[in-house]
Protein backbone atom coordinates (compact mmCIF):
# COMPACT_ATOMS: atom_id res chain seq x y z
CA UNK A 1 0.00 0.00 0.00
CA UNK A 2 2.65 2.28 1.25
CA UNK A 3 5.02 1.38 -1.77
CA UNK A 4 2.29 2.55 -4.80
CA UNK A 5 1.19 5.46 -3.08
CA UNK A 6 4.97 6.34 -3.26
CA UNK A 7 5.22 5.54 -6.82
CA UNK A 8 2.01 7.35 -7.82
CA UNK A 9 3.36 10.64 -5.64
CA UNK A 10 6.86 10.63 -7.21
CA UNK A 11 5.60 10.41 -11.05
CA UNK A 12 2.96 13.05 -10.21
CA UNK A 13 5.09 15.81 -8.19
CA UNK A 14 8.85 15.76 -9.57
CA UNK A 15 9.28 19.19 -8.68
CA UNK A 16 9.46 19.19 -4.90
CA UNK A 17 10.17 21.72 -2.71
CA UNK A 18 10.68 22.28 1.17
CA UNK A 19 7.05 22.55 1.92
CA UNK A 20 5.54 19.77 -0.47
CA UNK A 21 5.09 16.57 1.42
CA UNK A 22 6.49 13.58 -0.22
CA UNK A 23 7.95 10.24 0.59
CA UNK A 24 10.91 8.81 -0.62
CA UNK A 25 11.16 5.87 -2.85
CA UNK A 26 13.74 3.78 -0.42
CA UNK A 27 13.11 -0.09 0.35
CA UNK A 28 14.78 1.54 4.42
CA UNK A 29 12.57 4.24 4.36
CA UNK A 30 9.89 2.68 3.38
CA UNK A 31 10.32 0.16 5.93
CA UNK A 32 11.05 2.58 9.34
CA UNK A 33 7.97 4.53 8.07
CA UNK A 34 6.08 1.29 8.31
CA UNK A 35 8.06 0.27 11.49
CA UNK A 36 7.21 3.59 13.08
CA UNK A 37 3.25 3.47 11.95
CA UNK A 38 3.37 0.28 13.89
CA UNK A 39 4.44 1.94 16.85
CA UNK A 40 1.94 4.82 16.61
CA UNK A 41 -0.95 2.64 16.05
CA UNK A 42 0.56 0.13 18.86
CA UNK A 43 1.59 3.08 21.85
CA UNK A 44 0.56 6.24 20.05
CA UNK A 45 -2.86 6.77 22.41
CA UNK A 46 -0.55 6.45 25.35
CA UNK A 47 2.68 8.91 23.80
CA UNK A 48 2.73 11.96 25.92
CA UNK A 49 6.06 12.97 24.06
CA UNK A 50 6.69 12.57 20.29
CA UNK A 51 10.35 12.95 18.60
CA UNK A 52 10.37 14.25 15.40
CA UNK A 53 13.31 14.56 12.93
CA UNK A 54 15.81 12.45 10.87
CA UNK A 55 18.80 10.26 11.77
CA UNK A 56 19.88 12.36 14.50
CA UNK A 57 16.83 11.84 16.36
CA UNK A 58 16.62 8.55 14.85
CA UNK A 59 19.75 7.89 17.22
CA UNK A 60 18.32 7.69 20.23
CA UNK A 61 17.82 4.07 19.35
CA UNK A 62 21.38 3.71 18.47
CA UNK A 63 24.13 5.94 20.16
CA UNK A 64 21.43 7.37 22.75
CA UNK A 65 19.30 4.46 23.47
CA UNK A 66 20.54 4.59 27.13
CA UNK A 67 20.12 7.75 27.83
CA UNK A 68 16.69 7.64 26.24
CA UNK A 69 16.11 4.41 28.92
CA UNK A 70 16.38 6.77 31.42
CA UNK A 71 15.12 9.56 30.42
CA UNK A 72 12.15 9.79 27.94
CA UNK A 73 10.75 6.15 28.43
CA UNK A 74 9.44 7.08 31.73
CA UNK A 75 7.42 9.95 30.31
CA UNK A 76 5.89 7.41 27.51
CA UNK A 77 8.20 8.70 24.45
CA UNK A 78 7.82 7.60 21.03
CA UNK A 79 10.69 8.26 18.48
CA UNK A 80 9.78 9.09 14.87
CA UNK A 81 13.43 10.15 13.42
CA UNK A 82 13.82 8.50 9.85
CA UNK A 83 17.76 8.79 8.55
CA UNK A 84 18.26 11.36 5.99
CA UNK A 85 14.43 12.78 6.23
CA UNK A 86 14.15 16.56 4.81
CA UNK A 87 11.04 18.33 6.19
CA UNK A 88 9.49 17.58 2.54
CA UNK A 89 9.47 13.94 3.91
CA UNK A 90 8.99 14.70 7.93
CA UNK A 91 5.49 16.34 5.93
CA UNK A 92 4.45 14.03 4.22
CA UNK A 93 4.65 11.51 6.94
CA UNK A 94 2.68 13.52 9.19
CA UNK A 95 0.06 13.43 6.81
CA UNK A 96 -0.04 9.58 6.07
CA UNK A 97 -0.63 7.98 9.28
CA UNK A 98 2.25 8.91 11.49
CA UNK A 99 -0.27 11.09 14.11
CA UNK A 100 -2.72 8.97 13.73
CA UNK A 101 -4.24 8.71 17.18
CA UNK A 102 -1.99 10.67 19.08
CA UNK A 103 -2.91 12.81 21.74
CA UNK A 104 0.47 13.99 23.08
CA UNK A 105 1.49 16.78 25.24
CA UNK A 106 4.98 17.36 23.69
CA UNK A 107 6.57 17.58 19.89
CA UNK A 108 10.23 17.80 20.03
CA UNK A 109 11.05 18.70 16.52
CA UNK A 110 14.95 19.22 15.50
CA UNK A 111 14.75 19.02 11.23
CA UNK A 112 16.34 20.44 8.53
CA UNK A 113 19.76 19.58 8.63
CA UNK A 114 19.31 17.55 5.23
CA UNK A 115 17.73 20.22 3.10
CA UNK A 116 21.39 22.17 3.62
CA UNK A 117 23.68 18.58 3.71
CA UNK A 118 22.43 16.60 0.96
CA UNK A 119 22.02 17.08 -2.94
CA UNK A 120 20.09 19.70 -3.95
CA UNK A 121 20.48 21.90 -1.06
CA UNK A 122 18.11 24.47 -0.36
CA UNK A 123 18.50 28.00 0.50
CA UNK A 124 18.01 29.41 4.29
CA UNK A 125 14.45 30.66 3.56
CA UNK A 126 13.44 27.65 1.76
CA UNK A 127 14.51 25.44 4.94
CA UNK A 128 13.16 27.84 6.96
CA UNK A 129 9.56 28.07 5.11
CA UNK A 130 9.81 23.72 5.51
CA UNK A 131 10.44 23.90 9.66
CA UNK A 132 7.46 26.24 9.90
CA UNK A 133 5.31 24.27 7.89
CA UNK A 134 5.74 20.99 10.17
CA UNK A 135 5.01 23.11 13.44
CA UNK A 136 1.97 24.71 11.97
CA UNK A 137 0.95 21.10 10.78
CA UNK A 138 1.48 19.81 14.40
CA UNK A 139 -0.39 22.59 15.96
CA UNK A 140 -3.33 22.23 13.48
CA UNK A 141 -3.42 18.00 14.21
CA UNK A 142 -2.69 17.86 17.57
CA UNK A 143 -4.82 21.35 18.91
CA UNK A 144 -3.26 20.25 22.38
CA UNK A 145 0.05 20.17 21.48
CA UNK A 146 3.23 22.30 22.53
CA UNK A 147 6.14 22.03 20.01
CA UNK A 148 9.70 21.92 21.63
CA UNK A 149 11.35 23.52 18.14
CA UNK A 150 14.63 23.00 18.72
CA UNK A 151 17.26 24.77 16.56
CA UNK A 152 19.17 22.95 13.72
CA UNK A 153 22.20 21.75 15.10
CA UNK A 154 26.11 22.47 13.99
CA UNK A 155 27.91 20.33 12.05
CA UNK A 156 31.26 20.39 10.18
CA UNK A 157 34.48 20.22 12.75
CA UNK A 158 35.54 23.86 12.33
CA UNK A 159 33.44 27.11 11.01
CA UNK A 160 31.94 26.75 7.68
CA UNK A 161 29.15 28.31 5.22
CA UNK A 162 26.75 25.55 6.15
CA UNK A 163 26.59 26.60 9.76
CA UNK A 164 26.43 30.38 8.95
CA UNK A 165 23.67 29.18 6.75
CA UNK A 166 21.94 27.05 9.71
CA UNK A 167 22.62 30.22 12.34
CA UNK A 168 19.95 32.26 10.26
CA UNK A 169 17.28 29.49 9.89
CA UNK A 170 17.84 29.99 13.46
CA UNK A 171 17.24 32.99 14.15
CA UNK A 172 14.59 33.19 12.19
CA UNK A 173 12.28 30.61 13.74
CA UNK A 174 13.83 31.72 16.88
CA UNK A 175 11.99 35.47 16.15
CA UNK A 176 8.93 33.19 14.37
CA UNK A 177 7.81 31.66 17.37
CA UNK A 178 9.01 34.25 20.38
CA UNK A 179 5.55 34.79 21.35
CA UNK A 180 3.51 31.43 20.03
CA UNK A 181 2.47 29.80 23.21
CA UNK A 182 2.05 26.90 21.80
CA UNK A 183 6.10 26.49 20.50
CA UNK A 184 8.82 27.22 22.37
CA UNK A 185 11.94 27.66 20.84
CA UNK A 186 15.08 25.98 22.83
CA UNK A 187 18.32 26.70 20.69
CA UNK A 188 20.85 23.67 22.47
CA UNK A 189 23.10 24.06 19.70
CA UNK A 190 26.02 25.97 21.56
CA UNK A 191 26.33 23.12 24.06
CA UNK A 192 28.01 20.66 20.96
CA UNK A 193 30.60 23.17 20.36
CA UNK A 194 33.98 24.44 22.15
CA UNK A 195 34.93 27.79 23.37
CA UNK A 196 37.17 27.94 19.99
CA UNK A 197 34.08 27.15 17.66
CA UNK A 198 35.24 23.67 17.29
CA UNK A 199 33.25 20.25 17.58
CA UNK A 200 34.97 17.48 19.19
CA UNK A 201 34.50 14.11 17.80
CA UNK A 202 33.61 12.95 21.72
CA UNK A 203 30.00 14.84 21.00
CA UNK A 204 30.03 13.85 17.54
CA UNK A 205 32.13 10.98 15.96
CA UNK A 206 31.30 11.95 12.49
CA UNK A 207 30.81 16.43 13.21
CA UNK A 208 27.38 15.78 12.48
CA UNK A 209 25.65 12.34 14.41
CA UNK A 210 25.87 12.56 18.15
CA UNK A 211 28.00 10.06 20.60
CA UNK A 212 26.04 8.59 23.62
CA UNK A 213 28.07 11.80 25.38
CA UNK A 214 26.11 14.35 22.93
CA UNK A 215 22.76 12.40 23.51
CA UNK A 216 23.46 12.70 27.28
CA UNK A 217 23.91 16.58 26.50
CA UNK A 218 20.66 17.43 24.55
CA UNK A 219 18.68 14.80 26.93
CA UNK A 220 19.83 17.52 29.74
CA UNK A 221 19.45 20.44 28.05
CA UNK A 222 15.59 19.71 27.35
CA UNK A 223 14.03 17.44 30.37
CA UNK A 224 13.00 20.33 32.00
CA UNK A 225 11.19 22.15 28.99
CA UNK A 226 9.33 18.56 28.71
CA UNK A 227 8.42 17.68 32.01
CA UNK A 228 7.35 21.33 31.80
CA UNK A 229 4.57 20.42 29.29
CA UNK A 230 3.15 17.33 30.30
CA UNK A 231 -0.15 17.72 31.25
CA UNK A 232 -2.06 16.66 33.62
CA UNK A 233 -2.51 12.81 34.09
CA UNK A 234 -5.82 10.72 33.89
CA UNK A 235 -8.16 12.76 36.47
CA UNK A 236 -11.13 11.55 38.44
CA UNK A 237 -13.89 13.65 38.44
CA UNK A 238 -15.11 13.50 42.19
CA UNK A 239 -17.04 17.08 42.14
CA UNK A 240 -20.39 15.77 42.20
CA UNK A 241 -20.07 12.67 44.80
CA UNK A 242 -21.74 14.87 47.50
CA UNK A 243 -21.60 11.29 49.75
CA UNK A 244 -17.59 12.01 50.36
CA UNK A 245 -18.27 15.92 51.24
CA UNK A 246 -18.79 17.13 54.85
CA UNK A 247 -19.99 20.75 55.20
CA UNK A 248 -17.78 22.13 58.00
CA UNK A 249 -19.25 25.71 58.09
CA UNK A 250 -21.92 28.08 56.36
CA UNK A 251 -22.92 30.97 56.82
CA UNK A 252 -25.33 32.62 54.89
CA UNK A 253 -24.42 35.81 53.46
CA UNK A 254 -20.43 35.36 55.07
CA UNK A 255 -17.22 34.90 53.41
CA UNK A 256 -15.58 31.83 55.53
CA UNK A 257 -12.20 30.98 53.77
CA UNK A 258 -8.12 29.75 54.25
CA UNK A 259 -9.19 26.85 56.67
CA UNK A 260 -6.04 25.32 58.52
CA UNK A 261 -6.10 21.25 60.39
CA UNK A 262 -4.72 19.32 62.58
CA UNK A 263 -5.44 16.02 63.50
CA UNK A 264 -4.36 15.39 67.78
CA UNK A 265 -2.71 12.19 68.68
CA UNK A 266 -5.94 9.96 69.40
CA UNK A 267 -6.23 9.56 65.50
CA UNK A 268 -10.04 11.30 65.51
CA UNK A 269 -9.88 14.27 66.85
CA UNK A 270 -9.40 16.85 64.11
CA UNK A 271 -9.54 20.96 64.93
CA UNK A 272 -10.11 23.15 61.89
CA UNK A 273 -9.53 26.84 62.03
CA UNK A 274 -10.38 29.67 59.52
CA UNK A 275 -11.05 33.60 58.77
CA UNK A 276 -14.24 35.37 58.52
CA UNK A 277 -13.05 36.72 55.22
CA UNK A 278 -10.62 36.38 52.63
CA UNK A 279 -7.78 35.79 54.69
CA UNK A 280 -7.94 38.72 57.06
CA UNK A 281 -10.85 38.45 59.47
CA UNK A 282 -11.69 37.41 62.80
CA UNK A 283 -10.79 33.35 63.34
CA UNK A 284 -13.36 30.49 64.41
CA UNK A 285 -12.44 27.61 65.37
CA UNK A 286 -14.42 24.41 65.38
CA UNK A 287 -13.80 20.27 66.52
CA UNK A 288 -14.59 17.12 64.83
CA UNK A 289 -13.91 13.98 67.15
CA UNK A 290 -14.70 11.41 64.27
CA UNK A 291 -11.95 12.19 61.88
CA UNK A 292 -13.95 15.02 60.12
CA UNK A 293 -17.48 13.42 59.45
CA UNK A 294 -19.28 15.88 61.74
CA UNK A 295 -18.59 19.07 63.73
CA UNK A 296 -18.75 21.40 66.76
CA UNK A 297 -20.62 24.42 66.86
CA UNK A 298 -18.29 27.16 66.97
CA UNK A 299 -16.13 26.96 70.16
CA UNK A 300 -14.24 29.99 72.33
CA UNK A 301 -11.53 31.40 71.15
CA UNK A 302 -8.99 33.98 72.54
CA UNK A 303 -10.07 37.92 72.21
CA UNK A 304 -6.78 38.62 70.10
CA UNK A 305 -7.95 36.17 67.47
CA UNK A 306 -10.46 38.63 66.20
CA UNK A 307 -7.23 40.79 65.24
CA UNK A 308 -5.69 38.40 62.79
CA UNK A 309 -4.79 40.15 59.46
CA UNK A 310 -3.65 36.80 57.79
CA UNK A 311 -4.22 33.10 56.80
CA UNK A 312 -3.85 31.33 60.03
CA UNK A 313 -1.62 28.06 59.79
CA UNK A 314 -1.63 25.50 63.05
CA UNK A 315 0.90 22.43 63.29
CA UNK A 316 1.38 20.20 66.72
CA UNK A 317 5.22 20.30 68.05
CA UNK A 318 7.05 18.73 70.51
CA UNK A 319 9.94 19.71 73.03
CA UNK A 320 13.14 18.20 73.58
CA UNK A 321 11.56 17.01 76.97
CA UNK A 322 8.13 15.44 75.45
CA UNK A 323 5.59 18.12 75.75
CA UNK A 324 3.27 18.74 73.27
CA UNK A 325 1.08 21.96 72.07
CA UNK A 326 -0.44 23.46 69.25
CA UNK A 327 0.97 26.33 67.69
CA UNK A 328 -1.09 28.92 65.43
CA UNK A 329 0.13 31.55 63.31
CA UNK A 330 -1.27 34.78 61.39
CA UNK A 331 0.88 37.02 59.77
CA UNK A 332 1.43 40.15 57.71
CA UNK A 333 3.27 42.28 60.04
CA UNK A 334 4.22 41.70 62.79
CA UNK A 335 4.17 37.74 62.68
CA UNK A 336 2.25 36.66 65.61
CA UNK A 337 1.44 33.02 67.83
CA UNK A 338 -0.91 31.97 69.68
CA UNK A 339 -0.24 28.55 71.87
CA UNK A 340 -1.93 25.75 73.50
CA UNK A 341 -0.80 22.96 75.88
CA UNK A 342 -4.04 21.16 76.38
CA UNK A 343 -4.77 19.98 72.47
CA UNK A 344 -6.71 22.74 71.75
CA UNK A 345 -9.27 23.60 75.14
CA UNK A 346 -7.36 26.80 75.98
CA UNK A 347 -4.92 29.04 73.80
CA UNK A 348 -2.90 31.84 74.77
CA UNK A 349 -3.40 35.70 72.79
CA UNK A 350 -1.71 36.11 69.68
CA UNK A 351 1.62 37.42 70.42
CA UNK A 352 4.55 38.45 67.93
CA UNK A 353 7.52 35.93 67.39
CA UNK A 354 9.95 38.82 66.21
CA UNK A 355 10.36 42.09 64.47
CA UNK A 356 9.08 40.89 61.04
CA UNK A 357 6.29 40.10 58.91
CA UNK A 358 5.21 38.17 56.30
CA UNK A 359 2.95 36.75 53.91
CA UNK A 360 0.97 33.18 54.24
CA UNK A 361 3.12 32.83 57.54
CA UNK A 362 3.82 30.17 58.17
CA UNK A 363 2.70 28.32 55.35
CA UNK A 364 3.82 24.87 56.31
CA UNK A 365 6.58 23.51 58.95
CA UNK A 366 9.34 21.57 58.96
CA UNK A 367 10.81 19.09 62.07
CA UNK A 368 14.18 19.20 62.05
CA UNK A 369 15.42 17.12 65.10
CA UNK A 370 14.29 16.37 69.10
CA UNK A 371 12.34 19.62 69.40
CA UNK A 372 13.75 21.67 66.56
CA UNK A 373 11.44 22.64 63.62
CA UNK A 374 11.85 25.38 60.38
CA UNK A 375 8.66 27.22 59.51
CA UNK A 376 8.26 29.29 56.00
CA UNK A 377 6.86 31.85 54.55
CA UNK A 378 6.97 34.52 52.07
CA UNK A 379 7.14 38.31 51.41
CA UNK A 380 7.49 41.10 48.81
CA UNK A 381 9.18 44.07 50.63
CA UNK A 382 5.98 45.39 52.48
CA UNK A 383 5.84 43.37 55.41
CA UNK A 384 9.50 41.84 56.35
CA UNK A 385 9.95 44.70 58.06
CA UNK A 386 7.77 47.66 59.35
CA UNK A 387 6.50 50.32 56.85
CA UNK A 388 7.81 48.03 54.24
CA UNK A 389 7.14 48.83 50.77
CA UNK A 390 6.70 46.35 47.36
CA UNK A 391 9.86 45.77 45.71
CA UNK A 392 7.73 43.50 43.26
CA UNK A 393 10.29 40.48 44.06
CA UNK A 394 9.16 37.50 46.04
CA UNK A 395 11.81 36.01 48.69
CA UNK A 396 10.80 32.91 50.32
CA UNK A 397 11.83 33.12 53.99
CA UNK A 398 12.62 30.37 57.14
CA UNK A 399 12.84 30.79 60.73
CA UNK A 400 13.90 28.07 63.13
CA UNK A 401 12.64 26.88 67.02
CA UNK A 402 15.09 25.05 68.93
CA UNK A 403 12.59 25.02 71.61
CA UNK A 404 9.70 23.22 70.27
CA UNK A 405 8.33 26.18 68.65
CA UNK A 406 8.16 28.78 71.83
CA UNK A 407 10.51 31.03 70.17
CA UNK A 408 11.65 31.46 67.14
CA UNK A 409 14.78 33.06 65.37
CA UNK A 410 15.69 35.99 62.16
CA UNK A 411 14.54 35.02 59.03
CA UNK A 412 16.84 33.83 56.03
CA UNK A 413 16.08 34.04 52.86
CA UNK A 414 15.63 30.01 51.46
CA UNK A 415 14.28 30.48 47.64
CA UNK A 416 14.72 33.35 45.14
CA UNK A 417 13.96 33.85 42.00
CA UNK A 418 13.96 37.56 40.34
CA UNK A 419 11.90 36.35 36.81
CA UNK A 420 9.04 34.92 38.87
CA UNK A 421 6.54 35.30 42.08
CA UNK A 422 7.52 32.33 44.10
CA UNK A 423 5.67 31.96 47.09
CA UNK A 424 3.31 30.09 49.26
CA UNK A 425 6.10 27.36 50.32
CA UNK A 426 4.76 23.75 51.15
CA UNK A 427 6.85 21.11 52.29
CA UNK A 428 7.32 17.56 51.70
CA UNK A 429 9.48 15.11 53.35
CA UNK A 430 11.38 12.13 51.35
CA UNK A 431 9.65 8.67 52.85
CA UNK A 432 13.55 7.55 54.00
CA UNK A 433 13.47 11.77 55.18
CA UNK A 434 17.15 12.54 53.89
CA UNK A 435 15.46 15.03 51.20
CA UNK A 436 13.12 16.85 51.76
CA UNK A 437 11.08 19.12 48.88
CA UNK A 438 9.47 22.57 48.48
CA UNK A 439 6.75 22.80 46.29
CA UNK A 440 5.85 26.90 45.31
CA UNK A 441 3.16 29.03 43.74
CA UNK A 442 4.32 30.88 41.38
CA UNK A 443 1.96 33.88 41.39
CA UNK A 444 3.27 35.90 38.69
CA UNK A 445 1.83 33.27 36.50
CA UNK A 446 4.42 33.58 33.75
CA UNK A 447 5.35 30.04 34.76
CA UNK A 448 4.22 26.59 35.82
CA UNK A 449 4.63 26.49 39.66
CA UNK A 450 8.43 25.79 41.40
CA UNK A 451 10.51 23.12 43.47
CA UNK A 452 13.70 23.42 44.76
CA UNK A 453 15.22 20.67 47.30
CA UNK A 454 17.22 20.65 50.96
CA UNK A 455 19.62 17.76 51.70
CA UNK A 456 20.85 19.12 54.76
CA UNK A 457 17.32 19.11 56.75
CA UNK A 458 16.30 22.51 55.73
CA UNK A 459 19.49 24.65 56.00
CA UNK A 460 19.98 25.02 52.07
CA UNK A 461 18.01 24.59 49.19
CA UNK A 462 18.75 24.17 45.40
CA UNK A 463 17.99 26.51 42.97
CA UNK A 464 13.96 26.47 42.42
CA UNK A 465 12.96 25.05 38.95
CA UNK A 466 9.94 24.31 36.97
CA UNK A 467 7.41 21.47 37.84
CA UNK A 468 4.82 20.15 34.81
CA UNK A 469 1.71 20.65 34.29
CA UNK A 470 0.19 18.21 36.64
CA UNK A 471 1.73 20.09 39.84
CA UNK A 472 1.15 23.42 38.76
CA UNK A 473 -1.17 25.58 41.35
CA UNK A 474 -1.53 27.51 44.73
CA UNK A 475 -0.73 26.43 48.39
CA UNK A 476 0.64 22.77 47.49
CA UNK A 477 -0.20 20.43 51.08
CA UNK A 478 0.91 17.29 51.30
CA UNK A 479 0.07 13.85 53.23
CA UNK A 480 1.48 10.31 52.76
CA UNK A 481 -1.15 7.83 52.39
CA UNK A 482 -1.00 4.54 54.50
CA UNK A 483 0.79 2.70 51.48
CA UNK A 484 3.43 5.70 51.62
CA UNK A 485 2.23 7.61 48.39
CA UNK A 486 1.64 10.94 48.33
CA UNK A 487 -1.55 13.15 47.96
CA UNK A 488 -1.30 16.67 46.83
CA UNK A 489 -4.04 18.92 47.32
CA UNK A 490 -4.10 22.60 45.54
CA UNK A 491 -5.90 24.80 43.94
CA UNK A 492 -5.46 24.15 39.74
CA UNK A 493 -3.92 26.73 38.25
CA UNK A 494 -2.54 25.31 35.27
CA UNK A 495 -4.69 27.64 32.58
CA UNK A 496 -4.74 24.96 29.76
CA UNK A 497 -6.31 22.75 32.37
CA UNK A 498 -10.07 21.58 32.06
CA UNK A 499 -10.30 22.23 35.93
CA UNK A 500 -8.64 25.46 36.61
CA UNK A 501 -9.79 27.35 39.17
CA UNK A 502 -11.10 23.99 41.20
CA UNK A 503 -9.63 22.74 44.04
CA UNK A 504 -8.01 19.56 42.85
CA UNK A 505 -5.42 16.91 44.25
CA UNK A 506 -2.66 14.45 42.97
CA UNK A 507 -1.30 11.58 43.45
CA UNK A 508 1.87 9.80 42.85
CA UNK A 509 5.37 9.21 44.59
CA UNK A 510 7.95 11.72 46.16
CA UNK A 511 10.24 9.93 42.95
CA UNK A 512 8.19 11.73 40.63
CA UNK A 513 8.83 15.19 42.38
CA UNK A 514 12.12 14.64 42.22
CA UNK A 515 12.15 13.41 38.37
CA UNK A 516 9.49 16.15 37.59
CA UNK A 517 6.99 12.94 36.67
CA UNK A 518 3.54 13.37 36.16
CA UNK A 519 2.18 11.36 39.12
CA UNK A 520 -0.07 8.73 38.61
CA UNK A 521 -3.41 10.41 38.56
CA UNK A 522 -5.11 13.55 39.59
CA UNK A 523 -8.74 14.23 41.50
CA UNK A 524 -10.98 17.14 41.35
CA UNK A 525 -12.01 17.11 44.92
CA UNK A 526 -14.73 20.19 44.12
CA UNK A 527 -16.05 22.08 41.25
CA UNK A 528 -15.49 25.97 42.56
CA UNK A 529 -18.15 28.14 41.03
CA UNK A 530 -15.62 31.06 40.95
CA UNK A 531 -12.60 31.56 38.83
CA UNK A 532 -10.02 31.03 41.03
CA UNK A 533 -10.94 31.47 44.66
CA UNK A 534 -11.03 28.48 46.28
CA UNK A 535 -8.49 25.97 47.85
CA UNK A 536 -6.26 27.17 51.15
CA UNK A 537 -6.78 23.42 52.42
CA UNK A 538 -5.37 21.22 55.50
CA UNK A 539 -4.98 17.39 54.97
CA UNK A 540 -4.85 14.72 57.13
CA UNK A 541 -4.19 10.97 57.03
CA UNK A 542 -6.46 8.92 59.46
CA UNK A 543 -5.36 6.05 61.17
CA UNK A 544 -7.48 3.82 58.98
CA UNK A 545 -6.06 5.47 55.65
CA UNK A 546 -8.69 7.39 54.98
CA UNK A 547 -7.62 10.81 53.69
CA UNK A 548 -9.44 13.78 55.26
CA UNK A 549 -9.01 17.49 53.69
CA UNK A 550 -11.13 20.84 53.90
CA UNK A 551 -11.01 23.76 51.87
CA UNK A 552 -13.24 27.29 51.14
CA UNK A 553 -14.79 28.09 47.49
CA UNK A 554 -17.73 29.07 45.91
CA UNK A 555 -19.24 26.02 46.33
CA UNK A 556 -22.67 27.14 45.28
CA UNK A 557 -23.05 29.05 42.75
CA UNK A 558 -23.96 33.24 43.79
CA UNK A 559 -23.32 32.25 47.46
CA UNK A 560 -20.61 33.59 49.71
CA UNK A 561 -17.57 30.88 50.29
CA UNK A 562 -17.49 28.14 52.90
CA UNK A 563 -15.53 25.64 54.39
CA UNK A 564 -16.05 22.10 53.13
CA UNK A 565 -14.24 18.66 53.84
CA UNK A 566 -14.19 15.62 51.97
CA UNK A 567 -12.91 12.06 52.80
CA UNK A 568 -11.04 9.63 50.17
CA UNK A 569 -9.96 6.30 50.41
CA UNK A 570 -7.43 6.06 47.33
CA UNK A 571 -7.63 2.08 46.86
CA UNK A 572 -11.76 2.37 46.67
CA UNK A 573 -10.93 5.55 44.30
CA UNK A 574 -8.34 3.24 42.23
CA UNK A 575 -10.46 0.24 42.00
CA UNK A 576 -13.74 2.00 40.61
CA UNK A 577 -12.30 4.62 38.42
CA UNK A 578 -8.33 4.17 37.39
CA UNK A 579 -7.74 2.33 34.48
Amino acid sequence: MITSLITVILCLAPDLSSTMPVPRDIDEWMQRTAQLQADVDTNGSDANVIFIGDSITQGWEGNGAEVWQENFTPLKSINLGISGDRTEHVLWRLANGHLNGLQPDVAVVMIGTNNFGQQDQDSPSVVLDGVNAIVEQLKSELPNIHVLLLDIFPRGQNFNGMRGSILQVNQALQATYIQDDRVTFLPIGQHFIEQEGTISPEIMPDYLHLSEQGYEIWADAILPAVQKHIGPVQQVDLADDATRQVTVDKETGQYLGHPTTVLLDDGKTVLCVYPKGHGRGPLIMKKSTDGGHTWSDRLPVPASWSTSKETPHMYQVTDASGVKRLILFSSLYPIRMSMSEDEGETWSELEPIGEYGGIVGMADILETGNGSYTTFFHDDGRFIADSGKATGLFYVYAVDSTDGGLTWGEPRVVAHDPSVHLCEPGIVTSPDGSRIAMLLRENSRKKNSHICFSEDKGKTWSTPVEMNASLTGDRHQAVYDTDGRLFITFRDTNSQSPTAGDWVAWVGLFEDLENCGEGEYRLRLSDNQHSWDCAYPGVQCLPDGTIFTATYGHWDAGEQPYIRGVHLDLAFIENQYIN
